[in-house]
């Protein structure tokens, strides 16, 4: 009951599917050239920022957000705690966040 409130309020039910950037296929109406090479520029400086964090938090990265692994399997992993595993997402997204916003 806990548990199901506090993913409500975390959005837990609201993720969308991640499509690979190899996806996006150009159409008479779809994204502009302009709007598919920005949106690849974006993913490039994201790999730099991820690139940039110290290795536990990039292996945390990379399994929770880009591999959708459970945080119990993470930290099973790489053998620390699951609010360990948390602590470490929530500061590399505000790591990722400033580094995005820097220039």
């Amino acid at each position: 009951m806990v548990n199901t409130a506090r993913n409500k309020r975390r959005r837990h039910h609201l993720a969308r599917p991640h499509h690979a950037i190899d996806a996006i296929e150009p159409s008479d109406n779809g994204p502009s050239t302009e709007t598919l090479v920005a949106h690849a520029e974006e993913c490039v400086r994201l790999r730099s920022c991820v690139n940039r964090l110290c290795r536990t938090q990039r292996t945390v990265v990379m399994m929770r957000v880009l591999e959708e692994r459970p945080g119990e399997d993470v930290a099973a992993m790489l053998g620390i705690t699951r609010g360990h595993v948390d602590v470490l997402l929530h500061r590399a997204k505000a790591s990722l966040l400033v580094c995005m916003t820097e220039g």
